[in-house]
């Protein structure tokens, strides 16, 4: 018998390494399990997650769809998407998980690179793309609630599944077989794909699997869906059914509310983006979180606001950062709630997990032996992407010897392996042959007590070739604070780093997408347009 990789190619091996196979184990646990426990009450419990997820399967099927199809979901967080997710995994269709922010024109892009051939959303999403041009055979079907009206052209998904078998029909899928394509912008601020397999998928579920036993008690997990479940937060879902636990689907957030739905709901973990960390930090009822259930919050999207982990940690010791990105969807790195008790740790987004390796790469692809060496990070690890539909080149850029995943971040890691992450490489400023990482400055910046939030960006420079800018933001932050800060920062960063100019900004500074990452395009645009300058 052969022992190479071409023998294994639809052996066990492929045929075990897929997401189907981790659903197989779930609906094998005991049916009375609650599964979903849904914003209007409905409950379902594994043996009805599976019943739906296999009239999903059959539905579809019944329309003509064949595995490697793509289907579409757009929508707000819904119990139906669990089950999506897992009738697709097993028939073999790919899912195309959508933002519902887009506008109908960004969304045709997307069809227009997936070619889905069925898509579902919710009827706020579906009533939004009546005269979306989707292809001629596209099957189009609306989850209705409360007794919306369908849109022209789309079918009811109740009553489609109402007509499909709940009975499972067996299908082939391997680990090498597209599991999801998640869409992204590119440079050019059109979309592109990244490319999931079955292998990569169930990879990353392992991994955030591993993170949450760590983390987790004895007792199931409650695990609030808070954030769109077609982003980072959706890789949650099945750990948490894998766990004995209960995902708790809510639809919308709402800061003001969180806390109290935490408490009464007995959360035991949260995914949430920095944004969230900061409104939760400023509740009037934030000290109710000590006799909260809660285990594990994690976050993860940009460097987290030190000011706001700091407050949160007086009231909670169950703050965990990680780290994921679309094109490695897993949390590859850890930073425990038990490192959170040291502040200096929490300038670090924790070490490498256990199926995924970090490591600073040299000019020729290399990793760097030396700790503390600052340079672009890379990845190496099984949820690696497979390829960016409509980015092909930037793939074989970014998959350093078929192996090294380069982030696109710029940092350092240490002697014991903690990871440290400054900025985004394409946001490195060059002034007089010099590199400045913004994020160093930022980071020297909020360390001043009037400072909440801090942006850096260059601007061009007729002599130095660029020089950074700062804008900060503080409810108490004066004039003469920001007057001052020149002469702060010496001591902080060398002195060819600090922003000659530096402006207070009236307003909270402005951010974008599901994670809430600053808009320093905006704020570099608005700076460059003011001709007062």
């Amino acid at each position: 018998m052969g022992t190479g990789s071409d023998s294994l190619s639809g052996s066990v091996f492929e045929r075990n390494a897929t997401v189907a196979s981790l659903v197989e184990h779930i609906y094998r646990q005991d049916f009375g399990q609650v599964a979903i426990e849904g914003e209007d009450g409905r409950c379902w419990t594994i043996g009805e997650l599976r019943d739906e997820a296999n009239r999903i399967m059959n539905a579809l099927r019944g329309q003509g769809l064949m595995a490697t199809d793509r289907v579409m979901y757009i929508g707000r967080n819904l119990p139906e998407f669990l089950a999506i997710d897992c009738g697709l995994a097993a028939a073999g269709l790919v899912k195309v998980p959508v933002n519902f922010r887009l506008s109908a024109e960004e969304i045709e892009q997307i069809v227009s690179l997936v070619g889905p051939r069925a898509v579902i959303a919710d009827h706020e999403s579906a009533s939004a793309l009546v005269d979306c041009a989707w292809s001629g055979d596209t099957v189009s079907i609306c989850i209705n609630r409360t007794g919306q009206e369908t849109p022209p052209g789309w079918s009811d998904y109740d009553t489609m599944m109402g007509r499909a078998s709940s009975v499972a029909s067996a299908a082939c899928v391997r680990g090498s077989d597209l599991y999801q394509i998640r869409l992204t912008s590119g440079s050019t601020g059109r979309p592109k794909g990244v490319l999931t397999t079955h292998f990569a998928a169930r990879e990353a579920i392992l991994g955030n699997l591993w993170v949450l036993g760590r983390e987790l008690g004895r007792r199931p997990p409650r695990n609030l869906v808070l954030m769109p479940a077609t982003m980072q937060t959706g890789w949650t879902l099945l750990p948490t059914l894998m766990l004995g636990g209960t995902n708790v689907i809510r639809s919308r957030y709402a800061a003001d509310r969180l806390i109290a739905d935490v408490v009464s709901s007995h959360i035991t973990t949260v995914n949430v983006v920095p944004t969230i960390l900061r409104d939760l930090a400023q509740c009037t009822d934030v000290e109710t979180l000590a006799s909260a259930d809660l285990e594990a919050i994690v976050y993860a999207g940009e460097p987290a606001p030190r000011e706001a982990v700091a407050a949160l940690w007086e009231h909670t010791k169950s703050l965990v950062q990680t780290y994921g990105q679309t094109e490695a969807p897993s949390w590859t790195t850890w930073l425990s709630s038990a490192d959170h008790a040291d502040p200096e740790l929490r300038k670090t987004v924790g070490r490498s997990t256990p199926r995924n390796t970090w490591a600073v790469l040299d000019d020729d692809g290399a990793p760097v032996a030396e700790s503390g060496v600052m340079g672009e990070l890379a990845i190496r690890g099984g949820s690696i992407t497979a390829g960016l539909l409509g980015a092909e080149d930037e793939y074989r850029e970014r998959l350093v010897g078929g192996v090294w995943w380069c982030t696109g971040d710029v940092g350092h890691i240490d002697d014991r392996g903690y990871i440290t992450v400054v900025q985004r490489k394409k946001e490195m400023i060059i002034s007089g042959g010099s590199n400045i990482y913004p994020g160093e400055i930022e980071n020297a910046l909020l360390q001043h007590p009037a400072v909440q939030e801090a942006a850096v960006f260059g601007v061009p420079d007729l002599r130095w070739g660029e020089r950074p800018i700062a804008v900060v933001y503080g409810r108490a932050l004066a004039d003469r604070d920001v007057d001052g800060m020149g002469a702060w920062l010496q001591g902080r960063v060398a002195r060819y780093k600090i922003p000659k100019t530096i402006e207070r900004s009236a307003q909270p500074l402005p951010r974008q997408g599901e994670d809430g990452k600053l808009a320093k395009g905006r704020l570099r645009a608005a700076y460059l347009e003011d001709d007062s300058r």
